[in-house]
């Protein structure tokens, strides 16, 4: 089933929820967490696959890689551990925009090796 589809599907059984009958919402309301799980399932199982993709570039990874992996919710820990940057020196690594991530990316690795 599409998506356009399921989401075809929700809206009709919202209409027909509020004319059923004890009976018959219960029976939509369990249709409704199956297509629930179809349309919802997919998106997850598609940002965990996002996720392991960028986090698996390693010292390769962009900026726009970082910010992405901030929206799915990645902690700065996995990140930074993803690039390569020792736990006590992590903290110096900055993700607030692309410059200062170069810049202190580059300085935590340099207080690594040195």
């Amino acid at each position: 089933m599409e998506k356009h589809e399921i989401l075809q599907r929700l809206n009709e059984i919202q209409e027909q929820y509020e004319s059923a009958n004890q009976r018959d919402r219960h029976e939509l309301d369990r249709e409704r967490r199956k297509l629930g799980k179809k349309l919802y399932g997919n998106s997850e199982r598609k940002a965990e696959q996002e996720v392991k993709r960028m986090l698996s570039k390693k010292m390769d990874m962009t900026y726009s890689d970082v910010e992405r992996l901030q929206q799915l919710g990645v902690p700065k820990t996995h990140i930074t551990r993803a690039l390569n940057i020792n736990t006590h020196v992590m903290r110096l690594v900055d993700l607030s925009s692309a410059e200062r991530f170069y810049k202190t990316q580059f300085e935590a690795r340099y207080l690594k090796k040195g």
